[in-house]
């Protein structure tokens, strides 16, 4: 991930895994962000920039693929054939027709499937399934989540 080192961001990698539910929390949160947070976005919610940085995590470092399925923006959020709507308008649309209840509601699915099977791979800067991550580069540590609302921070 390319967050030049932003401050939350690196404090939700240091959770490793234990970050993922806390993320989900967030996903139907509405709370307006008005400071500048994504290019390009006229409107950010704690709940877009939760799902964003969520995706990203499960993106490789290509930016390409994956690395658990049909968690990628447009698959996820049913883009479809329609490449000419930005990443918000895929989001809106997708909030219009099944609500950010739907999103979370599929998160946590997600998680309850594979959480067992999610390692941070420091190298690749991505979650990966451990079948995935090579024994040397994986790292076994876990670190109890700080339950300060994390997210809601980057709002003052």
């Amino acid at each position: 991930t390319e967050y030049n080192k932003n401050p939350l961001v690196e404090q939700l990698i240091a959770h490793r895994r234990d970050s993922i539910p806390y993320l989900i929390s967030k996903l139907d949160d509405e709370t307006k962000i008005d400071e500048h947070v994504v290019d390009y976005w006229y409107d950010v919610s704690v709940g877009d920039v939760a799902l964003i940085i969520l995706t990203d995590f499960f993106t490789d470092p290509t930016w390409q693929n994956t690395t658990i399925p049909d968690v990628g923006w447009d698959k996820f959020l049913e883009r479809g054939a329609n490449t000419d709507l930005t990443g918000e308008q895929i989001l809106r649309n997708y909030i219009s027709k099944h609500g950010r209840s739907k999103i979370k509601e599929r998160w946590q699915t997600i998680w309850e499937t594979y959480r067992d099977q999610i390692q941070w791979d420091e190298t690749e800067r991505c979650f990966k399934l451990t079948s995935v991550i090579s024994p040397s580069r994986a790292k076994s540590e876990t670190i109890k989540l700080n339950t300060t609302p994390l997210l809601v921070s980057i709002s003052h």
